[in-house]
């Protein structure tokens, strides 16, 4: 035996000889060198299509602003504590993971607001490559990997949460690193695997900066069980609930957190109208799936779509939206039954994302609650599509595979979506918003900084006046109004034209019937509208 096999060996040595070039021969697998060169190529395009893209302004939603100010206070040594109404107070609201890595961020130097923008598209870029990585961990390929991350590069909606200080551009690196790291722990020795014990600090971290992590880590766990290796399901469990458990006892003690209550909300902007019953909630599952069939998913795989929900209540998605949406549904699901490479976690993330993204209060449902997610989906969709016109043609006895490169084509529609984002970019604020700013810096320049200022978007205007700011009080009752700005010691309030329902609905009522309170200090007409007016008001109690 030992002959024979000596006498067999001079045959098969030159077949199994490695190579640094070309380690591996099979269908849809290619050199590392290839794949360096194209990473390294996409690195330059990608650096390219961001300082095209990339807007220095200020983002208007306000919260990016209050991330900003919590990740200076924790870098000031203040703590997790919100300062823009004039004195520090714990914040509850918003998770503190962003944060932290804002402080980070600040450690190394980079303190100004522009270089917290940029070290977003640090992670956006971050995120790329993960995915690409991923999904050829995934496939064993490297042609889906690059569609997918080249879609995801372009897509306008991800470009732009890629220059605003938001979490959720992070929280999608930090998804996508986990399961690079989970796609790699040894399947059967976990705990002899330093990668196993490296997850866990970055699921917790994930958890930290936005509660929807939950999914990333129910889904790990899984991932465990599946594979029957119970005791590191069970420390990954327990080490996500000690590592959870102070910021769960910090809310708890400060009143419970924010995000939960206004979950149950019947309206998120007007709790007075009590909390949401089971048939409510039912509608606002029901209601979240058809918008992110119609609309967010379809955005999220190809920007140039543009998918917006109906503005009229009586108005319906059209026919050819439903059918694109249910498409792509049923490429994904197919693609998902395909997948031979860790089927089960895949499905379980999915399924997790989802069923929290199906949840929350409808006002606040778009893209950027499945951003992590839209890689994987985008990866499946492609997947689904070729392998299922490959079944096609097989059954038509047609010689013929599709390839996925065919898709590349779609991207060229993408680009007139990111001619606007560098339009918008190199625009001015909008003249509502120019007033909103001026007002914010003449208080800056002629109120004293302790002197409460009521406005919609307080942080926005802290950020122009560096002065005492808060929200409006969301109340019919003007009485109550008037006496909770007296017991916060108001002394001016912005009367804007933004077009903040909050505003007509609330305060500008309140102003009405009490007009001897709030004197007019100051008014600026916006040169665009006729009778459109930002008003500085004084508040006399």
């Amino acid at each position: 035996m030992a002959k024979k096999l000596n006498k067999a060996a001079p045959k098969t040595a030159p077949e199994v000889k490695t190579s640094t070039i070309e380690p591996k021969k099979q269908d849809g697998q290619i050199s590392t060198s290839f794949i360096f060169v194209l990473l390294v190529a996409f690195s330059f395009a990608f650096i390219a299509v961001y300082i095209y893209v990339f807007d220095k302004k200020i983002d208007l939603s306000g919260d990016s602003l209050s991330y900003y100010f919590l990740g200076k206070n924790l870098f000031k040594g203040l703590g997790y504590a919100n300062n823009i109404s004039g004195t520090i107070s714990p914040e509850n609201h918003f998770p503190p993971g962003y944060p932290f890595l804002i402080s980070v961020i600040m450690l190394l130097g980079l303190k100004s607001y522009i270089a917290v923008k940029i070290a977003n598209g640090l992670f956006f870029f971050g995120s790329l490559i993960l995915s690409f990585m991923v999904i050829r961990k995934l496939t064993d390929d490297w042609k889906i990997p690059l569609v997918t991350m080249l879609f995801t590069a372009l897509n306008s909606f991800f470009l732009y949460f890629s220059f605003i200080t938001m979490s959720e551009i992070p929280f999608m690196f930090f998804c996508m690193f986990a399961i690079f790291i989970l796609l790699h722990v040894n399947e059967d020795h976990p705990l002899k695997d330093w990668k196993f014990y490296m997850l866990i600090p970055v699921i917790i971290l994930i958890y930290y900066i936005r509660t929807a992590g939950l999914a990333i880590i129910f889904s790990s766990v899984i991932f465990f069980l599946l594979r029957k290796n119970w005791i590191p399901a069970a420390i990954m469990l327990v080490s996500f609930v000690l590592g959870a458990l102070p910021w769960y006892l910090r809310n708890k003690a400060m009143g419970g957190n924010v995000y939960i209550k206004v979950l149950f909300y019947k309206e998120v902007y007007n709790p007075e109208l009590g909390f949401i019953d089971f048939g409510g909630f039912l509608q606002r599952i029901w209601e979240n799936l058809v918008k992110y069939i119609t609309t967010e998913i379809q955005n999220g795989l190809f920007s140039f779509l543009n998918r917006q929900k109906p503005t009229d209540d009586t108005e319906t998605y059209g026919l050819d939206v439903w059918i694109v949406g249910l498409v792509i549904i049923a490429f994904i699901v197919y693609a998902l039954i395909k997948q031979k490479k860790f089927q089960g976690f895949l499905f379980w993330y999915l399924a997790a994302s989802g069923g929290i993204a199906l949840i929350w209060p409808q006002v606040w449902t778009d893209l950027r609650f499945i951003m992590p997610i839209i890689p994987i989906i985008s990866f499946l969709f492609f997947k689904g599509a070729v392998e299922l016109v490959d079944l096609i043609l097989s059954k038509l006895n047609l010689n013929f595979k599709m390839n996925v490169l065919v898709f590349l084509i779609l991207i060229l529609p993408m680009f007139p979506k990111l001619k606007e984002l560098h339009a918008s970019a190199k625009a001015d604020y909008m003249p509502e918003w120019r007033n909103y700013i001026k007002m914010a810096q003449y208080c800056k320049e002629n109120i004293s900084p302790t002197d409460m200022v009521v406005c919609r978007k307080p942080p926005i205007f802290h950020f122009f006046s560096e002065g005492a700011t808060m929200n409006q009080i969301l109340t019919n009752d003007d009485k109550e109004m008037l006496k909770r700005f007296k017991q916060a010691n108001v002394k001016y309030v912005i009367l804007d034209q933004l077009g903040f329902t909050s505003t007509s609905k609330f305060l500008y009522p309140a102003i009405q019937k009490n007009p001897e309170k709030f004197p007019i200090v100051l008014s600026l007409p916006d040169p665009t509208k006729e009778d459109s007016f930002t008003y500085l008001l004084e508040f006399k109690p």
